[in-house]
């Protein structure tokens, strides 16, 4: 149907001529369309709905001159919502779908965000193959995954694809979902309008493009863009983690849940009296949404150890996670393996906790405070060189340089993470372990903090650059149970400039020691021009005796210099000389 060559993808419309070709080859003889509905227009005025819009199927065209016109995808970009459906004779499907729908507010955000994370990480765990994209509609939440190959995928595979991924979202929790082609007969192409696309950078770029509008008028309008997108399948990379969070909280508190009715029944006696109500402790979205309850209760419990300064016990750990909420599902539901589980986190706390270390001021990572020079000195991005060795044989070699780049958002975090471990969170020895700093950062960014995951060789990169620049001073000796020993370079941003000390006066008064010492140092000249006049000075004061001068050692010099300065402070006059 259409060209299969990407590699002269110049143009958006060459971008989405092969778009078509992947969407809607082998797609069968029906196609999924949008019908925006039919109005008749009444004769005392107004108009009247006829035919509710929605999505239908229509048929593609078997005319070899309507099927070269047929542009479905250039139509989907311009506001005319286009897709894809099975059982119409198929051969080939673009993709693989999983829908999570929130269309209304007796769907929690808080469930919904759980499971649209857990179904993320488990696609990219067990089906890190495919390409994932995700689509959130900001106005409700609804999630959209799709997966790619890079080329149409055969309708037998991705029957089976889709059947096992239902099965893995089930028996991972997440519960029954529609994944297409399995148990979703239809599904809309990505990039619609009003909704944000995530890939690996970010939310996909976008193009301005020309179209007619309703009163045939030629117009520009802002579209994704399609040639970033065929990058984005030559990367093969999934979509950032990051990025998806903070789109799906920002969308989720869009629509707010719908309030539980009160319950009919009142109490009117006296309650018993209760223990003192835990208080709550402020904890960011990004924790209190987490899907993995073990991984929720540590974080929070851990702060409450570290509030209270002792390891608490397990009864108010209980009590702490009832009141803040931190349980999945009602209270009653798996009581006894929570306790169990909070059992085993407070164990495993106090085996490392301080209470004596939780006091004083908390050190915080200033993010940003390096990027203007990080800019500067490494705007291109550092690289590993290409290296140079020699075989047995004596034959060169060259290895080739690394593809892998630190840019300077890279750099930047690094010099922020990296000054806060080496001033405060470095071991005794002065030693920075790796594995701390890639807790560290890999925390940061699940959390939202940072939009960069952490990435090994970036860090060695980033590491040697800045050591050879001075910025940092490492001991690269190091074995298993110890690591490499940091420090901060005397050129580290920001530490470099040192205050002018103020100059002395010239009238200043100084013991008279000093004065002398000062002034034999005045008569030591440097210059070799200065050493040899006083030579010839000191050969001129001998020349009647006919031989050398006699040789004085460093000791009787010093000596010498001794009883003179004792001399003069015996012999002085005791009195001011005149300026």
């Amino acid at each position: 149907m259409r060209t299969r060559r990407t590699d002269k993808l110049f143009s958006e419309s060459a971008a989405t001529k092969h778009l078509e070709w992947l969407f809607y080859h082998g797609c069968g003889t029906k196609y999924l369309g949008w019908d925006f509905g039919v109005w008749e227009h009444l004769e005392g005025g107004g108009r009247k709905l006829t035919k509710s819009p929605g999505p239908r199927v229509w048929s593609v065209p078997e005319d070899r001159i309507e099927k070269i016109r047929w542009n479905p995808v250039w139509l989907h970009l311009k506001g005319c919502p286009r897709g894809v459906c099975r059982g119409h004779g198929e051969r080939f499907l673009p993709f693989v779908a999983v829908d999570l729908d929130r269309h209304d507010g007796t769907i929690r955000a808080k469930g919904h965000y759980q499971a649209v994370l857990a179904t993320g990480r488990l696609l990219k765990k067990n089906y890190g193959f495919l390409n994932w994209l995700v689509e959130v509609n900001p106005r409700n939440g609804s999630t959209k995954f799709f997966g790619f190959t890079g080329k149409p995928i055969p309708i037998d595979y991705a029957n089976r694809l889709g059947q096992q991924i239902h099965e893995s979202l089930i028996a991972s929790g997440v519960g029954h979902r529609e994944v297409f082609p399995h148990n979703s007969p239809q599904v809309f192409l990505p990039f619609r309008e009003g909704k944000t696309t995530i890939i690996d950078t970010g939310v996909l770029g976008k193009a301005e493009r020309k179209r007619d509008n309703r009163k045939g008028i030629r117009e520009k309008f802002l579209t994704y863009s399609m040639i970033a997108f065929v990058e984005w399948l030559r990367r093969k990379r999934s979509f950032a983690e990051a990025t998806l969070q903070k789109t799906l909280i920002s969308a989720c508190l869009q629509l707010s849940d719908q309030a539980k009715a009160p319950s009919p029944k009142t109490v009117t006696t006296p309650l018993a009296p209760t223990k003192t109500p835990v208080k709550t402790v402020s904890t960011p979205d990004s924790l209190r949404l987490e899907p993995d309850s073990f991984i929720r209760q540590r974080e929070a419990l851990l702060e409450f150890c570290r509030r209270n300064r002792r390891v608490v016990s397990v009864e108010e750990g209980l009590e702490f996670i009832k009141a803040n909420h931190l349980y999945t599902g009602t209270w009653e539901q798996r009581r006894a393996k929570r306790k169990v589980r909070v059992g085993q986190i407070l164990r495993f706390i106090g085996k490392t906790f301080d209470g004596s270390l939780c006091t004083g001021v908390r050190h915080k990572i200033e993010f940003g405070k390096f990027d203007g020079w990080a800019k500067q000195h490494c705007p291109d991005g550092w690289r590993r060189k290409a290296s140079r060795w020699l075989d047995e044989y004596g034959t060169a070699h060259t290895r080739q340089r690394s593809r892998t780049v630190a840019d300077w958002q890279f750099v930047s975090l690094f010099l922020s993470i990296t000054e806060y471990l080496v001033q405060h969170d470095k071991n005794e020895d002065d030693s920075v372990p790796s594995a701390r700093a890639e807790s560290l950062w890999s925390l940061l960014y699940d959390q939202g903090v940072v939009a960069i995951p952490f990435c090994a060789r970036k860090w060695k990169i980033a590491r040697d650059h800045l050591e050879k620049l001075g910025v940092l001073k490492i001991d690269h000796h190091y074995y298993p149970g110890q690591a490499m020993k940091w420090w901060i370079g005397s050129l580290f941003p920001g530490l470099w400039k040192k205050v002018k000390k103020k100059a002395k006066g010239l009238l200043e008064a100084i013991p008279l020691v000093k004065f002398l010492l000062r002034q034999k140092e005045r008569d030591i000249h440097n210059s070799l021009l200065q050493q040899a006049i006083q030579e010839k000075d000191d050969s001129d004061l001998f020349s009647g005796s006919g031989t050398d001068p006699p040789t004085i050692s460093d000791h009787q010099t010093a000596n010498q210099t001794t009883e003179t300065v004792e001399w003069a402070e015996t012999n002085w006059p005791r009195r001011r000389c005149s300026a």
